[in-house]
């Protein structure tokens, strides 16, 4: 759904934070930060930081947790 929503209007934001949630839950984890970066990136287009933050956090946070995931990984190996 997020997809036809981007395909009709590219830089949706609320479909770009949504498509990188869903991703997240199917653990597809490098998408789901690139599209919360693509959605940090058009809302400090569009002059909104407040979102554009909340995207980049939801992008760290995913960074981290992957990291995390990768080391705990590594010392069971």
């Amino acid at each position: 759904h997020f997809d036809r929503a981007l395909e009709k209007q590219n830089g949706y934001l609320s479909a770009l934070v949504g498509r990188g949630r869903a991703l997240q839950a199917l653990q597809r984890d490098d998408e789901a930060i690139a599209a919360y970066e693509e959605a940090a990136t058009k809302a400090e287009a569009a002059g909104d930081a407040k979102k554009a933050q909340a995207a980049r956090e939801s992008a760290e946070a995913r960074r981290v947790w992957l990291a995390e995931a990768e080391r705990s990984l590594a010392t069971f190996s």
